[in-house]
């Protein structure tokens, strides 16, 4: 990702300031203390993560002497150029806007959120924060994180800077919880298989006891001797009296089911009617409801409707202070243009005369033939001079003040059209509410029409105290005529019982019996076929789960092997080691490029024997070889030794890194990287930055410093003043 030009309105110290970035390549930054040279590189983390410039208060990226702050920082990402618009008004909320170049033109992207901006900005940039401090953004107070850190953190620097590693810990969590699930899962499914194995064996041991049952059980004998007995019964029961007895008795069998059957019906009838009743009395309950659902929802939108349309006419307020401020600063513009054009034409009025009088010299005027002497000459030519002078810087600050008035006209036509999308987006809720005001007054009126005809409906039912009574009624009348016949029937069986004969009774007994070893041999087929097919389900089901439960072992012996390989001590410990060749052989070739440095040689070690001999440790050891065969820490260098180590590892780092990220952003801001160092760190500093820029380390370095020799090791300057209008910017 490339910078290529900041511009500050209001911002901390400055009120009007820009910065093109793109045309810096390696400059320093230079200007008293309080000046505003930090500020720049605020107004660039301000305006790409909106990190304020004292942390918790918002207001301090406020100018003091105004109520608002612009930060606009124009990027180029993918050959795509965007605008970063950040704005905040004292004690109001910031608004956030992205624009993208579409045919020459800034074309606002997305919405109006901010966190739609913010989204986007954070893709572009593809680091975070934190990211950015480390690798972009280096000041005094910090130093170089890196290095500095103690092992553990060095090594957590690390891998929060390469995605990947922070990803694999996620992994790692979900297969971890991926394995507890499958595990549960496993248990669930032992248990399963234990009790379905007790199921099976008790199932096939009951099918082995009834198809014992049913061997002992001659039913084809029962059945013959069945149809012999029923014969003999037939040819017994030919008795007039007994027939007549048998007859009654059947009649009355007869007339018991026919009530049943009849009060049946007309109690299912009675009961269709009372649940017919029931439902019209839900559905009118369900209509009441959904109507005054409707009619809450109708209000509440009539009450956001009212509310909406009373911030319209301030919206149309607001929009009409921006138009004629709009015309006023044409007026403005043109005003000045006007006045502008005359202090030119009065400049080449001077310019003429200037001509005029050169031309003529000490003499006679050869325009008026009067007499202009030496005395006169000089004064004539001062006159000139300062009328030179006075008309170039009216109209140099003429100049200033349309651009000025431009930049203003930029902004309010900027504001106009954010007021403009809120007054669309104001008139599309009311459209929307309208329609949906519209709609719940029809949806009221239909459901006030549905109530009308259901209340008219309910009205044509019968009560339901007179349905339960009828229904009571009934149950009664059959309860008191089943009661009669049942004691009809009683005396008839009584009857048919006293004209029985011996042998018919004998029948009757042996039928019985033979008819329940029929019956006990058909329950027992019907048992054993029921057995048998849920012993084939028992099965079935056992060897799916038996199936499943491979699966499942397959599974966490698979989320085992996840797991080790993305553990730290895996795939991570990999990713860590190849990021980290990478930057040592970056390192070690700015190194040999650097004077004094040529036989450095710096080594990261990742791996630490334990003290008691036993495995290792997992560290991130910085080791530099001096080319005398002796091992060193960085700490054990001189001041101008350690500054060659340090910065040429960040230098590595960023090299790396925007290798592996291609729009990771293209400019390294160096805020007082010498802090307190000795006179010796300067000259040393010098040399790597002189190395970086040979080597291409990257596009554009720029370096805040107070110290001469850094100024001048650098083909660029930045110089800030700070006036009684804010701070300024000169770049040459």
């Amino acid at each position: 990702m490339k910078l290529k030009n900041l511009s500050m309105k209001g911002f901390v110290t400055y009120e009007d300031a820009s910065l093109r970035l793109d045309d810096l390549t390696y400059a320093s930054v230079i200007g008293n203390n309080g000046a505003g040279k930090s500020t720049i590189f605020q107004a660039i983390m301000w305006a790409i993560y909106g990190s304020p410039r004292t942390p918790g208060d918002i207001d301090s990226v406020v100018n003091l002497s105004g109520d608002e702050s612009l930060v606009e920082l124009e990027i180029e990402a993918d050959g795509v150029e965007w605008k970063i618009s950040r704005f905040r008004r004292r004690n109001r909320n910031t608004k956030l806007r992205l624009y993208t170049k579409e045919g020459g033109k800034w074309v606002q992207f997305g919405d109006h959120l901010n966190k739609t901006a913010q989204d986007q900005i954070d893709k572009l940039v593809g680091i975070t924060e934190d990211a950015w401090r480390s690798l972009v953004h280096m000041s005094a107070d910090s130093g170089n994180r890196f290095v500095s850190a103690k092992s553990p953190e060095r090594r957590s620097i690390l891998t929060s800077l390469i995605p990947e590693i922070s990803a694999y810990s996620e992994y790692e969590e979900r297969i971890r919880e991926a394995l507890r699930a499958n595990r549960q899962e496993l248990d669930f499914r032992d248990r399963e298989i234990e009790r379905l194995e007790k199921t099976l064996g008790d199932a096939s041991d009951r099918v082995e006891r009834t198809r014992e049952e049913k061997g002992s059980l001659d039913v084809e004998a029962a059945k013959k001797k069945l149809a012999s007995l029923n014969n003999e019964l037939a040819a017994a029961g030919t008795d007039s009296e007994y027939q007549i007895a048998q007859s009654a008795v059947l009649s009355i069998e007869k007339e018991m089911q026919s009530l049943r059957r009849e009060t049946d019906s007309e109690g299912r009838a009675l009961e269709t009617e009372l649940d017919n009743v029931e439902k019209a009395k839900r559905s009118l309950s369900d209509a009441e409801r959904r109507l005054k659902s409707t009619e809450m929802r109708l209000e509440n939108d009539k009450e956001e409707y009212k509310d909406l349309e009373k911030s319209r006419p301030e919206l149309e307020e607001e929009k009409k202070e921006i138009e004629e401020a709009l015309a006023n600063a044409d007026d403005r513009i043109s005003g000045l243009s006007n006045l502008r054009s005359e202090e030119i034409a009065k400049l080449n009025g001077f310019l003429e005369r200037e001509i005029a009088v050169e031309k003529g010299g000490v003499g006679v005027c050869y325009v008026c033939d009067s007499e202009i002497t030496e005395s006169s000459f000089a004064r004539i030519s001062n006159e000139i001079k300062q009328g030179k002078e006075d008309s170039k810087e009216e109209s140099d600050r003429l100049a200033r003040l349309i651009v000025r008035a431009e930049d203003e006209k930029t902004q309010l036509s900027h504001d106009l059209k954010e007021v403009d999308g809120e007054i669309r987006t104001l008139d599309k809720s009311l459209a929307r509410l309208g329609a949906s005001i519209s709609s719940g007054s029809r949806e009221k009126a239909n459901l006030e029409e549905d109530l009308k005809g259901l209340n008219e409906s309910l009205t044509k039912f019968r009560p339901v105290e007179q349905i339960e009574q009828d229904l009571d009624d009934l149950y009664d009348h059959e309860e008191a005529r089943e009661k009669e016949l049942s004691r009809s029937l009683k005396e008839k069986k009584d009857i048919l019982a006293s004209v029985e004969t011996t042998d018919v009774k004998r029948l009757k007994r042996e039928i019985a019996i033979e008819e329940r070893i029929v019956r006990e041999f058909d329950e027992l087929v019907g048992v054993e076929r029921a057995l048998v097919g849920s012993v084939k389900e028992y099965e079935e089901d056992l060897a799916s789960l038996m199936k499943d439960q491979q699966e499942l072992q397959q599974r966490g012996e698979d989320l085992d092997f996840l797991i080790k390989a993305v553990r730290p001590a895996g795939i991570p410990s990999l990713l860590l080691d190849g990021v980290l060749e990478e930057i040592e052989k970056e390192q070690n070739k700015i190194l040999s490029s650097i004077p004094g440095s040529e036989n450095f040689r710096v080594e990261f070690r990742t791996k630490k024997a334990n003290k008691s001999g036993k495995g290792s440790q997992d560290v991130l050891d910085i080791i530099v070889h001096d080319g005398t065969g002796v091992e060193r820490s960085i700490e054990s260098f001189s001041s101008g030794e350690r500054v060659r180590l340090t910065i040429s590892n960040m230098f590595a780092m960023v090299k790396v890194f925007s290798a592996r990220n291609p729009n990771m952003v293209n400019t390294i801001m160096l805020d007082e990287p010498l802090g307190v160092l000795d006179k010796e760190a300067v000259p040393a500093f010098v040399d790597v930055l002189r190395t970086a820029f040979n080597l291409g380390v990257s596009d554009s370095i720029i370096v805040i410093s107070h110290d001469d020799k850094v100024t001048e090791a650098l083909p660029q300057t930045i110089e800030v003043f700070k006036t009684d209008k804010g701070s300024i910017l000169e770049v040459r």
